[in-house]
């Protein structure tokens, strides 16, 4: 139809015109009929633009009307183009009109001439090297792209035919490249036609290639090459101007840049750059480089106004300061680049280049910051380490350059440096405190420049008055000890805030070394009230003594009590030391005072709140004498309740404590049975509880009395779901102990050192802008031909050794989630042996292994120059007759093995320190259940899980819950959601068990190795697999949804050491047998395409799954 429209409008209008004109010679009433003939195609091609949801316009929304007019001749063509021969069939007056728009000549035939069938068949044997010159003549007076097309497709794709070539439908610009510019093709060129950019074609045939073997290296899609629009940029703007220069662009594009979405805009933008830069004498070698960088950054304003600082500021070689600054010519703001150049006073290209922190911000930098710092002695070599000091001055919220704080840093009595005051970023971004602050450290003898340094970690955390209690603390038991050693403990010590408990023990049983300061901190978590029960009624007189007793202790990881012990509390203490187990003395006080708050309120009612002050003063007094009173007649109770309960305290056990002794003992003997039925996984089965089961099973499963109220009746009567099973009583488990004592401290200057190796990394890493002088400046080779005792001494190049791992995932993960941990582990925490086997792991194998698979690529990143200067920073200069390459790489090596071994012979000595004790380096043994008794529905709760309260997934009969009690404290310790259903890839029919949500309480986490409480559950898994015949045990994929562990730790655990282990299960027949041993699918799991409901079936579908132990998988 529009075909039709057209050609009657050319059929009404060709009667008014002189067919004998020529194309050049239309008079007014024939470009009249033109106009109407292109008007009526651009409403089709409108149309046609808004219909296509995949259009690309070649103009951005303010570009300029030119462009837009561009695009509509575009769109014209390629319109006339489709439709040409129906408008020449149906309406052959129109041929001018597609002549004009196609840029066809006259003396050009439009359509093929008749041919004899014997004609077209010789066409089959005329070579190429002859058909080719013939239509070349031809297709080089076409002055469209469209144009050529259509007579390719219309007329040439036959003359051409030979082989596969003739055969190509499509005309595309590679071989309409090929055509215009290039000689005959041999028959093995005629595949790659269709493969060459168009653009290199037509750049190497202006430098006389015109023989495809000669362009392909060029032109051939694929290669190292730039792309051809932009290598014909740099072509007509002269930047490359012979062969031999076409070796500068055997590099590609920034990965932003996309042809297809470069418009006219971006090449405008393209050519000024390029034209400013030739202005300004920068290297055409150079110029030729600039695609390398993000093309949409490009910025040839900003580039315009720092060409012209430098041009002003004298002899400042505008090349070189491109190859230091590349990208940053002209992204950087030209305010930063004035504020470097006239400022700083950064004159040549390699003082500007160290610079580049500075040059990649866009703050607002202060000119009077940096006039103070040169009064104070900078200049170009020591203001380079001062821009991290500069930006994070720029950054501050109150907008306030502390000029008064550095004049107070740099004169007396502290006197630092300028390389001192460059490290002071935390004080000189905190206000209104740094006075104070450095006054407390003069007191206290830490005033003059290193320990103004070393306290700074302190200083964002910690008041200044805070600061003199702590230092007062420490008095003279700081001498002899390191200032980063004293410092680090002063910011734990001021985190934790345990002061008055320091306090206590210093006047109770001295502290007299700073030994027994870092002794003290596991123990004076428990506060005055606990370590004044212990010292004075237990007579543990010495840290030692103290220490002792808390490693032994049970249930300790949570006790706490701040101020004096009253009575109830101290005879909960005095029972629990009795029993060796404090895990539920905070709970029991609880009960306590719950119970004695309900006798009072029965007495005398509640406050009235709303009353007078006089009558809330009287009740305040009338309460407080009769809760004493109470309590004085519920201690005495305590002790046979205490002793009856096992040690455990409930709401309903207390409430009858005040009734007769015949009738509390009623009560009381029906609580030890209870917990003791709960604690081997079963309890009460009927279907309404009593309220002292609701209570008994709301306390071990750390619920509430109302949900197990609630839910009983939902869950109940499951038992025999699990009745084919062959399931023991319980299953032992044991859990190691993370907390373990140590003889000495560990080394705090050796872990600190670790943390200044990851902030000395981050100087070499791909994104660091440092320029390799100043980021070698603390890297001192002496230091590694020094027989070092410790890291401390080898911090920086132990930060060289990571930056050249970093690309190992392993190292990446261990830098960014552990390594600050480590370093700031407290000296006997929970993890502090797990931690440092994660150290000697590191450095033994995994370091070394990351280094052996990168060095090579950390090398490469370097300049000969570079490398050279990196090699003697690190091992000294040594007279070599090699590149500076293999110097470095040689450098590293020697660093990596001497680095290495000193770090193994510190983590030797810190291992050593642990008690030799085997009871201390024990294990918990634990029990645990498989059970579906409505109690064990419940221990969701503790474990907080989301499901908590989804009964649909209870009701299942392929569901049960793994309960994991400790019988010494008698108490919950742990569980895990168990499955059994078949895993057809693995077998039919055969059940298999998976295991997911494997959750250890809190506490009991915080004291036993995570490691081991992952092997345990999974051991129990397998155990109960075996004695059922069943055909495997897995676990599933977490998809993000934490189906493994609520616990972020659990869950690292299992992904480090078995999901990143695993392997693809290689395709097995039906009822193949398992030729691997179960120990390979337990270092190994196999991963596994199978569907898992995580939820009730149909509900979090999981498609992936690890099976870490094979059953018998054949029929």
């Amino acid at each position: 139809m529009p075909v039709m429209l057209c050609c009657v409008i050319v059929m009404a209008v060709a009667n008014h015109t002189n067919k004998e004109k020529t194309l050049g010679d239309l008079s007014f009433s024939e470009l009249t009929g033109y106009r109407a003939f292109r008007v009526e195609i651009l409403k089709k091609c409108e149309s046609n633009r808004r219909h296509d949801r995949y259009f690309y316009s070649d103009r951005e929304e303010d570009a300029h009307p030119f462009l837009a007019l561009r695009e509509q001749i575009l769109q014209l063509r390629r319109w006339v183009r489709e439709h040409a021969q129906a408008m020449l069939t149906e309406a052959p007056n129109s041929e001018p009109y597609v002549r004009r728009v196609l840029r066809v000549p006259a003396l050009v035939p439009l359509v093929p001439s008749e041919r004899s069938g014997l004609k077209r068949l010789g066409q089959l044997f005329v070579p190429l090297r002859l058909t080719w010159p013939r239509v070349q003549s031809v297709i080089i007076n076409v002055k469209t792209l469209e144009g050529r097309t259509f007579l390719y497709e219309n007329i040439y794709k036959h003359v051409l035919r030979i082989r596969g070539f003739g055969h190509n439908e499509y005309y595309c610009p590679s071989i309409d490249a090929a055509l215009r510019y290039l000689g005959p093709p041999a028959l093995s060129e005629v595949k790659d036609l269709g493969m060459m950019d168009p653009r290199w074609v037509q750049l190497a045939s202006r430098f006389g290639l015109v023989k495809i073997s000669k362009v392909m290296p060029y032109a051939r899609y694929g290669v190292q090459r730039l792309d051809g629009e932009l290598a014909w940029i740099l072509f007509c703007e002269k930047v490359v101007t012979s062969i031999a220069e076409l070796d500068w662009l055997a590099y590609t594009e920034d990965r932003s840049y996309r042809r297809s979405e470069a418009t006219a805009a971006t090449r405008h933008i393209i050519r000024r750059m390029i034209r400013l830069m030739l202005v300004h004498g920068i290297a055409r070698e150079q110029i030729a480089n600039i695609f390398r960088y993000r093309i949409t950054a490009f910025n040839p304003d900003q580039l315009s106004l720092n060409l012209n600082t430098l041009s002003a500021a004298g002899s400042v070689d505008p090349t070189a300061v491109f190859v230091a600054t590349r990208d940053l010519m002209w992204s950087g703001e030209p305010d930063i680049w004035r504020y470097v150049v006239n400022e700083i006073g950064a004159l040549t290209s390699a003082d500007i280049g160290r610079f580049k922190q500075l040059l990649q911000s866009s703050s607002t930098l202060s000119i009077p910051l940096i006039q103070l710092l040169k009064t104070l002695g900078g200049n170009v070599d020591n203001l380079s380490q001062c821009q991290r000091l500069i930006l994070a001055i720029s950054r501050r919220s109150d907008g306030i350059v502390p000029l008064c704080d550095i004049r107070l840093l740099a004169g007396s009595p502290y006197s630092l440096s300028i390389d001192q005051i460059a490290q002071c970023t935390e004080y000189l971004t905190i206000p209104n405190k740094l006075q104070e602050y450095l006054q407390v450290l003069a007191i206290h003898g830490f005033g003059n420049a290193s320990g103004i340094i070393a306290f700074q970690a302190c200083y964002k955390n910690t008041s200044s008055s805070n600061l003199n209690v702590w230092l007062g603390m420490i008095e003279l038991r700081g001498k002899g000890q390191s200032l980063e050693a004293v410092a680090e403990w002063v910011g734990q010590a001021a985190k934790e805030g345990h002061i008055d408990a320091y306090k206590y023990l210093k006047e109770s049983i001295g502290l007299p070394e700073f030994l027994h300061l870092q002794r003290a901190e596991p123990i004076v978590r428990f506060g005055r009230g606990i370590l004044s029960f212990l010292v004075n009624q237990k007579g543990l007189t010495s840290i030692q003594a103290i220490r002792d007793w808390y490693f032994r202790a049970h249930g300790v990881n949570k006790l706490r009590h701040w101020g004096e012990l009253d009575a109830s509390y101290n005879l909960l203490m005095e029972d629990a030391y009795n029993r060796n187990n404090f895990a539920f003395v905070a709970s029991n006080y609880g009960c306590i005072r719950s119970a004695v708050q309900d006798r009072v309120v029965q007495q005398i009612g509640r406050r009235p709140y709303h009353a007078d002050e006089t009558t809330k003063d009287a009740y305040d007094k009338s309460y407080l004498e009769l809760e004493i009173k109470e309590n004085s007649k519920l201690l005495p109770i305590l002790p046979i309740v205490l002793a009856e309960t096992g040690g455990i305290l409930l709401d309903s056990v207390l409430r009858h404590a005040w009734e007769p002794p015949q009738a509390r003992q009623c009560h009381l003997a029906a609580l030890t049975p209870l917990i003791d039925q709960l604690l081997s996984g079963g309890g009460p089965s009927n279907s309404q509880l009593g309220e002292l089961e609701s209570e008994a099973v709301a306390m071990l499963y750390k619920s509430t009395v109302q949900s197990v109220s609630s839910a009983w009746s939902q869950v109940c009567g499951r038992q025999s779901q699990l009745a084919g099973l062959n399931l023991s009583p319980h299953y032992p488990m044991r859990w190691d102990h993370a907390i373990r004592q140590l003889q000495a401290p560990l080394e705090r200057s050796s872990l600190l050192a670790l943390g200044h190796a990851k902030a000395y990394a981050g100087k070499f890493l791909p994104y660091s802008s440092e320029h390799i002088f100043d980021a070698c400046k603390y890297l001192r080779a002496k230091r590694i031909r020094q027989s070092a005792s410790d890291p401390w001494s080898l911090a920086a190049h132990l930060g060289v050794l990571i930056a050249a791992a970093h690309k190992d995932t392993l190292i990446s993960e261990w830098v960014s989630r552990d390594l600050d941990a480590t370093v700031h582990m407290p000296q006997e925490g929970a993890d502090v042996a797990e931690r440092l086997e994660q150290l000697e792991k590191m450095f033994s194998t995994t370091l070394p292994d990351a280094l052996d698979r990168h060095v090579d690529g950390f090398v490469r990143r370097f300049s000969e120059a570079d490398a050279t200067f990196l090699a003697a920073r690190l091992i000294g200069d040594e007279p070599s007759g090699h590149g500076g390459h293999a110097q470095l790489h040689k450098a590293l090596i020697e660093t990596r093995n001497t680095v290495m071994a000193v770090c193994q012979r510190w983590i030797v000595r810190e291992r050593k320190k642990f008690s030799k004790d085997r009871s201390d380096i024990g294990a918990t043994d634990l029990n645990a259940i498989l059970t579906k008794h409505p109690a064990s529905f419940f221990a969701k709760h503790a474990a907080d899980l989301c499901t908590r309260d989804n009964t649909n997934m209870w009701d299942e009969a392929r569901h049960a819950h793994l309960v994991v009690f400790d019988p010494k404290q008698r108490r919950l310790a742990g569980m895990a959601l168990v499955y059994f259903e078949p895993i057809v890839e693995l077998h039919a029919d055969r059940n298999c068990l998976i295991i997911r949500a494997i959750n250890p309480m809190d506490d009991m986490l915080a004291t036993h190795t995570t490691s081991s409480i992952v092997d345990a559950f999974f051991d129990v898994a397998i155990q109960i697999a075996k004695d059922n015949g069943m055909a495997a045990v897995a676990f599933p994929a977490h998809c993000g949804m934490h189906l493994l562990s609520n616990l972020s730790s659990v869950e690292k655990d299992i992904e480090k050491r078995y999901i990143k282990p695993s392997i693809t299960l290689p395709y097995r027949r039906v009822n193949e047998a398992v030729t691997e041993s179960p120990r390979d699918w337990r270092r190994e799991p196999r991963l596994i395409s199978g569907r898992f409901y995580a939820y009730e079936s149909g509900q979090l579908p999981v498609n992936s799954l690890y099976a870490l132990w094979p059953g018998d998988l054949t029929n």
